[in-house]
């Protein structure tokens, strides 16, 4: 970032609004799971409750397929079938699997799985097969069904339980026959309550499993909103891996801006900064900053800085390139490009940014008993001449170009072996 270490601040502003609005005297870092969260990718797109919409609304859930006895029992047992308090959280910049239950346990909210929403009234004796255990365990069902309703609407993930507890549910009021309770406590089910229980039961929880896996696989760990609110700036890039003497990976990100790509968005106004009413004539400033991850959780930064005029930016700027070396295995890179104005009365104001992953990249292979091939760069055939051994200019950034553009292909091939007569053979 900058010298002001606005990310710093972020974590610091985070924990003081986790501890004011999630405490919990419990946990060593004085807030619960929600806090956790919150520090870690900040306040969430949405943050809703799930009730029991049956006791508001007079209509428990599938009440077509249950009659009017099983309608009594529920009514009679209010806070049997009242789920405890939660919160649900997701995050849309982060994709469809970053939701979170929280659900409170005495006085602070933990993260939880869906089968936790069932009241702790209603998990116990719900497996035997007395008169007062099937009662139980159609409330549980009831229930269930009730708050799987509600989690599906909010997330498809829940869709696959939400079925089974349908399932079960009909079938003990008798498939639409509306045999209802006393039909089924009186043993005219196709089979058990407590095994329709038990695999409602499993099927939540591999449900819960999987969502957990794939929200762990896809949402970052930590995550900045610095950057929510700055304008995007266009980066064309090209990646392309070269193998060093050394038999370690050169990695170089060659990147260009398109035609205009620095000027300031439509509609933006420098009179909005204070800064009064005229027109920026430069320079900018152009910060590049190439980020690399190991597997073993290193890190190493590159940074590049460039002053462009916007005069100079008609039709778009030269190619750039920023290269790293030193790779043996996996690695992923992360490229940031941001552009600043310097103002007499304001000081740096920071204008467009832009960010761009490189994931899972390999490592060339530097075994000398085998060739090695670089990755492909195109060149613009055109402009080879004037270049000489400096090919960089020509690099093409741009992901769409006409059928009529002349290319040319630059690649470098390694561990060639040579026979008796000096010479080698290698086909591509």
């Amino acid at each position: 970032m900058t010298e002001a270490n606005e990310r710093l601040y972020e974590h610091l502003e985070r924990v003081a609004r986790a501890e004011e609005r999630y405490a919990c005297p419990e946990t060593a870092t004085g807030f619960d799971d929600r806090g956790d969260l919150y520090v870690r990718l900040g306040e969430p797109s949405r943050s809703r409750s799930l009730h029991n919409a049956a006791l508001e609304t007079g209509s428990p859930p599938n009440s077509l397929a249950f009659d009017r006895s099983y309608r009594n029992i529920y009514y009679l047992n209010p806070d049997v079938t009242r789920l405890p308090d939660n919160e649900f959280w997701s995050y849309r910049p982060f994709g469809r699997w970053a939701h979170y239950l929280f659900i409170r346990d005495r006085h602070c909210y933990k993260l939880s799985e869906s089968r936790d929403l069932l009241p702790e009234t209603l998990r116990r004796g719900v497996f035997a097969e007395s008169p007062r255990s099937r009662e139980r365990a159609l409330l549980a069902l009831g229930a269930y069904n009730e708050f799987l309703i509600q989690l599906a609407l909010l997330h498809p993930g829940y869709a696959s339980s939400l079925s089974v507890t349908d399932q079960a549910i009909l079938d003990f009021a008798g498939r639409g026959a509306h045999y209802g309770l006393n039909a089924a406590t009186q043993g005219m089910a196709p089979r058990g309550l407590g095994t329709a229980m038990t695999l409602v039961m499993q099927e939540t929880a591999r449900e819960d499993r999987q969502l957990a896996q794939l929200r762990d696989e896809t949402v970052p760990r930590t995550a900045t909103r610095i950057l929510d609110g700055r304008n995007s700036l266009e980066v064309l890039t090209r990646p392309a891996r070269f193998l060093a003497e050394d038999g370690r990976t050169r990695t170089e990100i060659y990147w260009s801006l398109p035609p205009n790509g620095l000027e300031p968005p439509v509609g933006f106004k420098w009179s909005r900064l204070k800064a009064g009413d005229f027109t920026f004539e430069g320079p900018y400033t152009v910060m590049a900053n190439l980020v690399h991850f190991d597997p073993s959780g290193g890190r190493r930064l590159t940074r590049s800085t460039y002053r462009m005029l916007p005069s100079d930016d008609s039709l778009g700027t030269a190619v750039r390139a920023v290269s790293i070396l030193g790779d043996t295995a996996a690695y992923d890179l992360a490229f940031q490009v941001d552009q600043y104005a310097h103002l007499d009365s304001l000081g740096w104001i920071h204008l467009n940014t832009s960010v761009t992953r490189f994931d899972s990249l390999e490592a060339l292979d530097p075994a000398a008993d085998r060739p090695a091939l670089s990755d492909l760069l195109p060149l613009y055939a055109d402009r080879l001449d004037s270049l000489g051994a400096d090919f960089r200019p020509a690099v093409i950034t741009a992901d769409r170009l006409s059928p009529e553009t002349p290319l040319a292909l630059y690649f470098e091939v390694y561990n060639l072996s040579f026979g008796s007569d000096d010479a080698t053979r290698f086909t591509a």
